[in-house]
């Protein structure tokens, strides 16, 4: 990952000296707690959108496989040493705005020294949206079916969905 980030700093700096950039602009792996190195040019540099503050609740370790306990604990732990980092720190210090997925997210990049902080979905969805989502109807007296995507993984949650659905 780092000498991803040098690599693409050389090329941004060699491109903003025969272009002279206005703003960079570093999208993530959605990782606030890996840094870039985009905010060393003399630049104002938007960050994010940035996620992965975010746990799992105790209640739902309890539910996970050991591997999967031990992963937790070892991303908690990972992401901790990672505040201390002076390239996160750098990168949240010299960003003129960041982007969260989540509130929780914003509460570490402000933390970080992050100043301009604007909590924005990932999925895309407007909160107009989220609310008419929300606001469908559950159906009564008949099966119901529940569609979701992502990784078969446990941090997901399916097993504990499927868990819940079945009851």
């Amino acid at each position: 990952y780092y000498l991803l980030q040098m690599g693409v700093y050389r090329l941004a700096r060699k491109l903003h000296r025969e272009f002279h950039f206005s703003l960079v602009h570093h999208l993530t792996f959605t990782s606030y707690w890996l840094p870039s190195f985009l905010p060393l040019l003399a630049v104002p540099f938007i960050w994010g959108p940035v996620a992965g503050a975010e746990s799992a609740p105790p209640a739902f370790r309890k539910s996970f496989s050991p591997r999967g306990r031990i992963y937790e604990v070892l991303r908690d732990t990972a992401r901790r040493l990672s505040e201390m980092n002076p390239f996160v720190q750098l990168t949240a210090r010299r960003a003129a705005a960041s982007f969260s997925v989540t509130p929780k997210t914003a509460e570490r990049l402000t933390a970080l020294g992050c100043r301009n902080v604007a909590v924005a979905s990932q999925v895309a969805l407007s909160l107009e949206e989220m609310s008419l989502l929300a606001n469908i109807p559950w159906r009564c007296g008949g099966p119901s079916m529940c569609f979701s995507i992502g990784w078969l993984r446990h941090w997901q949650g399916f097993a504990l969905g499927i868990r819940y659905f079945a009851r």
